[in-house]
């Protein structure tokens, strides 16, 4: 029985270690959705960085977001700043937004955000994206635009048009 009790406390032990190892608690907060976009935008000295690929970041991106797709850029970028603004990371998902807050904050940086959920949750709640459309507007590198035109619906090509501010309703 004792040896019993033994092995379940060492098991979680271990776990609770592994997980306070992986969240790295001090190193960075996770903000949802809502929250990310309203202290980012209230912060003007505050960065924001979209981690996916740079074909990732052309389709679509939040607003003031600079694109580091990889480690090498990234700290080259977080080099130039002159003081150490807080930092808002994102990605599809959240685990490569993890690594990078690591990196940033053993450079030094203390204030770090990381969106819960990523661009994924970011999406399904509907919140605004520059250059995006979604893929039904999308066909062989042309973009539809609906319009109305005599009471009924048309769609109007507009081909490398990529710089369109685009706010789903």
């Amino acid at each position: 029985m004792q040896t019993r009790v033994t092995i379940a406390l060492i098991l979680l032990l271990a776990a609770c270690a592994t997980k306070r190892v992986a969240e790295q608690p001090g190193h960075y907060e996770m903000l949802d959705p809502d929250r990310f976009r309203l202290e980012s935008s209230l912060d003007p000295l505050a960065v924001i960085i979209d981690i996916r690929s740079a074909d990732d970041y052309r389709e679509a991106h939040i607003e003031r977001a600079v694109n580091m797709p990889d480690s090498a850029s990234l700290i080259d970028y977080a080099a130039t700043l002159p003081h150490r603004p807080p930092v808002y990371i994102y990605c599809d998902e959240i685990d490569r937004s993890i690594t990078v807050a690591g990196i940033l904050h053993r450079r030094g940086f203390t204030s770090l955000y990381i969106l819960d959920g990523g661009l994924i949750r970011w999406r399904s709640m509907n919140l605004p994206l520059v250059n995006y459309l979604p893929s039904c507007c999308l066909t062989m590198r042309a973009i539809y635009l609906p319009t109305i035109s005599n009471s009924r619906l048309t769609t109007v090509p507009f081909l490398n048009s990529w710089k369109l501010v685009i706010s789903q309703v």
